[in-house]
C-alpha cells in the first residue's frame, strides 16, 4: 500500500511538471521536422489587448543553426503589438536560451540560435498587445524560421587545404615571373 501511494504521488508530480511549461504558452503550434535544412512560417493574430506567449515546437535530425524574422502588422491602429522576448528550449540545450530582439527594420524582429543538436525544441515568442486608436481591430505578426546544417570539420579542412593550395600557386607564379 505504501508503494502505491508513492507511485501515485510521483505520477501527480510528473503530471503537474508536464503542464507547468504548457501553461506558460497562450497558443501552441507544431512545425514538425525542420531538417536541417528546413523552414516554416510563423504567425498569429490578436483581436484584444493582453500579453501573449506563442510556442512553436519542432524537431531537428542533426546539428543546426536556427534563424528567424518576424514582422508585426497593425491594421487600423486600434491595437499595437510589441514582441519583447524570443527564446528556445529543449533538445540539447541545458536551459532556455533567449535571443536578443534585434529590430533593425521598423516593425521587424530578427533572431538566431546556434549550437543546436538533434532533438525536439520549443520556440517561444512573447509580447504584448496594447490598445490604440483607429478603425479596425486586427493586429499580429508573421514570420519565418529557417534551419541550416552546421558544417562538418572535414568541410573546414577542405577549405583550409584549398586556401593553402591557392596561396602556394600564387607564390609560385610570382617567383616564375
Amino acid at each position: 500500500m505504501k508503494h502505491l501511494k508513492t507511485i501515485a504521488a510521483a505520477a501527480l508530480i510528473a503530471l503537474g511538471a508536464g503542464t507547468a511549461s504548457a501553461a506558460s504558452c497562450t497558443s501552441s503550434f507544431t512545425l514538425g521536422s525542420m531538417g536541417p535544412p528546413g523552414g516554416a512560417l510563423l504567425g498569429n493574430t490578436f483581436k484584444s489587448a493582453g500579453d501573449f506567449t506563442d510556442c512553436y515546437s519542432f524537431s531537428l535530425a542533426s546539428d543546426a543553426v536556427a534563424l528567424g524574422l518576424t514582422l508585426e502588422f497593425d491594421v487600423g491602429s486600434i491595437l499595437n503589438i510589441d514582441i519583447t522576448k524570443i527564446s528556445l528550449s529543449g533538445g540539447t540545450l541545458a536551459s532556455a536560451v533567449s535571443s536578443g530582439v534585434n529590430a533593425w527594420i521598423p516593425g521587424g524582429t530578427f533572431f538566431g540560435f546556434s549550437g543546436l543538436g538533434a532533438g525536439t525544441y520549443e520556440l517561444a515568442i512573447a509580447g504584448s498587445v496594447t490598445p490604440q486608436w483607429g478603425l479596425f481591430n486586427h493586429t499580429g505578426y508573421n514570420g519565418v524560421l529557417t534551419t541550416a546544417p552546421v558544417p562538418e570539420p572535414e568541410t573546414y579542412a577542405m577549405l583550409a587545404l584549398g586556401l593553402v593550395a591557392a596561396g602556394w600557386t600564387a607564390r609560385r607564379r610570382k617567383q616564375n615571373a
